[in-house]
């Protein structure tokens, strides 16, 4: 995983002396002279000898800033994210006439945890000359740094979190890309698919775009899924596929009902979640995906969530349209409730192959979570590139035989990553890993009214489910599951009749959009795609 710190301790205005020395240019800040120079990586100011005062050095790595550009100085005295700059004619533009020019540096800086935002760092200059050199300096080291995006494709869906994925593009995505001089297009999209449709169109997408990025909920994330990992594919997906992984990054801005997945890789916050992208910071993410039982063949692909039973009964009663149309997210408070009251229990016959590493006891409250520079994700990472052999299921070890377990279940979860969110704030599976190429697998027996408000409170303030549930919860990784609503036939094959959803079955909810067949095969495809993110930041 690629991370950042948060370097910037410097945010106010230089004004620069006309002393020079051959290595640095003298400045001075708040009535304190400074030698600036770059060096390690970084814009670095040193008070001269005889200044006892504070902030005798300050710096600004880098790799943090996003754009660096000459002005006019009349002309850098606007906010950075002024209106003006992006809704109307830009006037700041560096005149090379100009009597005292300054550069202005847009600089990503950590705000808090979990949040990032741009700010204005402007050196103010006497001589052109000084500015032009450090100004050639900085533009030479960003355009030297592999990583960062040079031109982003943008998905919206415009109906996304009640239209605040619209608003959110024009209102800040828009004006803060401009800011970073990233050039990008986007496309609003007008139909279910749109995006994948549009990724299988084009003929080579990986050379017009560093980044394809999805503006709204999992739902518009998953469709460019879709779409970049079967133009990655020479032959049809099937359950037999080892599936190679797409060239091209991709990345998402939450602004959807619940953002699992942004949550889950450090992306909870729209702007950080952009600073992200711009700054180039990126990760391995795992991918799961839903084959039907029958023939083999693919059903979706999923980063996040895969349930059945009482989270996926949620999901279709919130699905009614007068409920999306006037309630947005209020909808899933109804249709739990609808649901919980209902507290229906389905049959399941579940065959898993268990992933080579159980978890610790007390998995899955307990054990080590997933964060920026995972050593667990980076091990199964390192593995996977130094082994021909590294398949799918995360190991080149000899095959684990298939458990068997079969009863009526409140829920059935597989997850790929810990499922946080604003409504959860540690998630269903508090220590799934993003890149250790397992699911983790929850299995909940039918529950009482008492017990499953509890669960569901518990897990809304961030307990385990483990030591709510105790012995109704059978919890373990695994790299592959098959899940039946019927009795399986005696010689133990996958073909069996094709069924539909009765009143003893119900749907799938798979990273929130609708799976109707009941009877599936769920395999996990180890760090198969390369996501722009950070991990979730150490407090």
């Amino acid at each position: 995983m690629a991370s950042d710190s948060g370097g910037l301790l410097l945010s106010t205005e230089f004004h620069s002396d006309a002393k020079t020395t051959d290595t640095s240019i003298i400045c001075r800040f708040n009535g304190i002279n400074y030698t600036v120079h770059i060096s390690d990586g970084a814009l670095r100011f040193h008070s001269l000898p005889g200044y006892t005062g504070p902030l005798k050095e300050q710096e600004i790595f880098l790799r943090n800033i996003l754009s660096a550009k000459l002005v006019g100085k009349n002309q850098s005295r606007r906010p950075l994210f002024s209106p003006r700059d992006f809704f109307s004619r830009r006037t700041g533009v560096y005149d090379a006439s100009a009597a005292t020019p300054e550069l202005q540096l847009c600089v990503a800086k950590r705000v808090g945890e979990q949040k990032w935002r741009l700010k204005t760092v402007v050196l103010d200059f006497e001589s052109a000359e000084f500015g032009e050199r450090i100004c050639a300096d900085i533009g030479q080291f960003i355009e030297g740094l592999r990583s960062r995006p040079k031109r982003l494709m943008f998905f919206i869906n415009p109906i996304s979190g009640g239209g605040q994925a619209l608003r959110l593009m024009t209102r800040r995505i828009i004006p803060h890309l401009k800011a970073a001089a990233m050039p990008f297009d986007y496309i609003v999209t007008t139909h279910s698919g749109h995006a994948r449709e549009w990724i299988l169109e084009q003929p080579d997408i990986g050379k017009a775009f560093d980044g394809l990025i999805a503006v709204g909920g999992d739902g518009i994330f998953n469709e460019i899924l879709d779409g970049v990992i079967h133009r990655a594919q020479d032959e049809k997906i099937t359950s037999k596929s080892d599936l190679s992984s797409p060239t091209v990054r991709v990345g998402i801005i939450p602004a959807g009902s619940t953002d699992s997945i942004g949550c889950c890789i450090g992306l909870g916050d729209p702007v950080s979640a952009l600073i992200h992208i711009l700054l180039g910071d990126h990760m391995k993410l795992d991918v799961g995906a839903v084959f039907r039982v029958q023939d083999g063949s693919l059903i979706k692909f999923f980063c996040a969530f895969l349930g059945y039973g009482f989270f996926s009964d949620t999901l279709r009663n919130s699905e009614k349209h007068w409920l999306r149309r006037y309630l947005g997210k209020t909808r899933y408070m109804l249709a739990g409730a609808k649901t919980f009251f209902l507290n229906r229990a389905y049959p399941g016959y579940i065959s898993y192959r268990p992933a080579a590493e159980a978890g610790p006891d007390g998995y899955p409250d307990e054990g080590l979570t997933c964060r920026q520079n995972c050593p667990v994700c980076s091990e199964v990472g390192e593995k996977k590139s130094s082994t021909s052999a590294f398949s799918f299921s995360g190991t080149s070890d000899e095959e684990q035989e298939w458990q068997t377990l079969d009863g009526r279940f409140t829920n059935v979860i597989a997850v790929s990553l810990c499922c946080k969110s604003e409504k959860s704030p540690k998630g269903l599976a508090p220590t799934s890993h993003c890149g250790d190429g397992c699911l983790d697998l929850l299995f909940v027996k039918k529950l009482g009214y008492f017990r499953l408000l509890n669960y569901l409170i518990s897990t809304s303030r961030g307990i385990g489910p483990r030591s709510v549930l105790g012995e109704n919860l059978h919890a373990c990784r695994a790299y592959e599951l098959v899940f039946r609503s019927k009795k399986p036939p005696l010689d133990g094959q996958l073909d069996t009749p094709e069924v539909t959803p009765t009143e003893s079955s119900t749907i799938w909810n798979c990273d929130g959009e609708i799976v109707q067949e009941p009877d599936i095969h769920v395999k996990i495809y180890c760090q198969l795609i390369d996501i722009f993110g950070s991990g979730l930041e150490s407090s």
